[in-house]
């Protein structure tokens, strides 16, 4: 792999889980879950497997210039857990999952991103809504 990049995998919880569960179903799972798997929403043969999600359970969220983001649910160590995975466009995948909502990832020299069932405000200046239930951190 010709770029390193050391991941750094922040799980965030949300103390107000009560507050507007915009995206949710009653069971408290993303609606993006709710409908069968595409061929668009399958991760790419570049993905690296064993990042601890369930294959067939990958939902596409957003493609940008040079990352795309999944929504998945959790395999191995993280069974009931969301994921948000990230395949940037040179290969290789990364995978932060938690057993609540939201949760962020990033990877060194690449924006974090969060996985919301909340809808973060819209004067926030630290979060952009990119997609349903994405936020890219808003560079500083």
């Amino acid at each position: 792999m010709s770029r390193q990049r050391s991941t750094r995998i922040t799980v965030a919880l949300a103390a107000a889980m009560a507050v507007g569960l915009v995206g949710c179903t009653a069971s408290g799972e993303l609606d993006v879950f709710i409908r069968d798997q595409t061929d668009s929403d399958a991760l790419p043969a570049s993905a690296f497997p064993g990042i601890g999600i369930v294959a067939t359970s990958t939902r596409l969220l957003w493609v940008g210039d040079e990352m795309t983001i999944y929504a998945a649910k959790g395999s191995g160590d993280n069974t009931g857990r969301t994921c948000l995975v990230m395949v940037p466009e040179y290969g290789g995948s990364s995978a932060g999952c938690g057993s609540v909502l939201p949760v962020t990832l990033g990877v060194e020299g690449e924006p974090t991103y969060m996985l919301s069932t909340i809808d973060i405000d819209a004067g926030s200046d630290k979060w952009t809504k990119v997609a349903d239930h994405l936020y890219v951190e808003s560079p500083q």
